[in-house]
């Protein structure tokens, strides 16, 4: 078996694979990593696919014996760490609006203390662990820095420069390198047979995070909710008070539609479960689904931002007569008409409202009332100059 199967689909990461794959090989794995790159680089995918490699159920993968090491990433095993629902790899994201919560942190450091339910390893999965703060970080390092012998900590952060040096210290970093905006294209008609203009668009809509363009591609929810934040844009200027709250809502309910779906299959999946796990197993899983629905409802709401974001960034392209690097085909026409009478400074204006509904939405302000501002402020730059 190869034991890199699970990182094949690592486009552009060649360098990644290899270190990783060595490692594998040779049984000289970390006990913590530092996974560095943009967004859309395959970080979340080969932190999960180290996970499989090391806990596999096939031919003797991930059973600790030196050169056995793989991941066949069909197996039960394989295809539950994929969906992120495996006991023994545990995901976590920051919460607090300053970062992580040093509550997380001595949740994570109760998890390590405690047995594997299912497998001899357990894998943690830290996101944004830029984000951990003075007292988070001190609470980690002794755990991060001494853990049990079968667990392994996976830190995601988008820059080194931005990791607290104590933390960086601790961790073996593995950089990703970013992909070439014609690659990104050319993948995604490869994979889902668009064309040009819907691969730039996709792109343009999840700033440029190749894994949620793809599916932003095939999910007609996702697509509803751009062209529903399109038809707000281009009517803004002409939206009365009531109108605008009204837009809001509209776009609000279509972002968060899919989150009806992922609690049933969070239902289903306790009800799976319950009869082998632990009380405190169903307690962490429970969890995991809660922290899983508050990301996404988050990512639904940068989305809608970055909507809003990249067609007023066209605007710009067309202000200074750079009309072939604008991203959203189907509203050249608005963007050019708006460029007629905003100038430059008027759109920064308007990006900077955007960027406030965003820091909003991350400190968990209502996210339906962080929108209308925005969109209450946008309008207010569009009326000055009558479009």
């Amino acid at each position: 078996m190869r034991c890199c199967l699970v990182f094949d689909d690592l486009v552009g990461q060649d360098e990644v694979v290899s270190t990783l794959t060595n490692m594998l090989e040779r049984d000289t794995l970390s006990h913590a990593y530092l996974f560095v790159g943009p967004a859309g680089l395959g970080k979340t995918q080969a932190a999960y696919g180290l996970a499989q490699a090391l806990m596999c159920d096939k031919d003797g993968a991930g059973d600790g014996v030196a050169g056995s090491k793989g991941a066949c990433g069909i197996c039960n095993t394989c295809r539950r760490i994929t969906k992120a629902i495996h006991p023994d790899v545990q995901s976590t994201a920051p919460i607090g609006a300053s970062g992580y919560l040093v509550d997380q942190i001595r949740d994570i450091i109760h998890q390590v203390s405690r047995a594997p339910v299912e497998s001899k390893h357990k894998v943690f999965i830290l996101f944004g662990a830029d984000q951990l703060n003075e007292s988070s970080a001190n609470a980690f390092l002794k755990t991060l820095e001494e853990p049990p012998g079968n667990t392994t900590f996976i830190l995601i952060v988008h820059s080194l420069g931005t990791i607290i040096p104590t933390i960086r210290s601790r961790c073996r970093i593995v950089r990703f390198k970013p992909l070439a905006e014609y690659i990104m294209i050319e993948l995604l008609q490869a994979r889902t047979g668009c064309s040009e203009s819907d691969a730039r668009t996709a792109l343009a809509a999840t700033s440029n995070v190749l894994r949620e363009a793809e599916t932003h591609i095939k999910s007609i929810g996702r697509q509803n909710t751009r062209s529903e934040a399109i038809f707000t844009y281009r009517n803004l200027a002409a939206l009365d008070d009531r109108e605008v709250i009204e837009a809001a809502g509209r776009i609000m309910d279509l972002a968060v539609e899919p989150l009806g779906e992922m609690r049933k299959a969070h239902e289903k999946e306790i009800d799976e479960q319950s009869d082998f796990l632990s009380r405190g197993a169903l307690t962490d899983l429970e969890k995991s689904h809660k922290r899983q629905l508050s990301a996404y409802q988050l990512r639904c709401m940068r989305e809608v931002y970055t909507v809003f974001a990249s067609a007023l960034r066209d605007v710009v392209c067309m202000t200074v007569g750079a009309d072939a690097l604008a991203s959203n085909a189907d509203v050249l026409q608005d963007s050019t008409r708006i460029a007629e009478v905003l100038a430059p400074a008027d759109v920064a204006l308007c990006l900077e409202a955007i960027a406030r509904a965003a820091t909003r939405t991350d400190a968990h302000v209502d996210p339906k009332l962080a929108l209308e501002v925005m969109l209450f402020e946008i309008r207010k730059v569009f009326l000055c100059h009558k479009q």
